[in-house]
């Protein structure tokens, strides 16, 4: 199980998602940046006072 969950992250296993898996979720295209960005997430914005 841990070997499978490895080659999921990696890549090395699974399905690309592709416009039409988005389209099915509901989600817009021109919505959807082309590159991973930060998290809009408040436990991000205190990163530095944990660490």
């Amino acid at each position: 199980m841990l070997d499978e969950a490895v080659a999921l992250h990696t890549g090395e296993a699974g399905e690309p998602v592709t416009d039409d898996d988005l389209e099915e979720l509901g989600l817009d295209l021109d919505e959807v940046p082309d590159e991973a960005g930060v998290p809009d997430a408040p436990w991000f914005d205190d990163a530095d006072e944990t660490a």
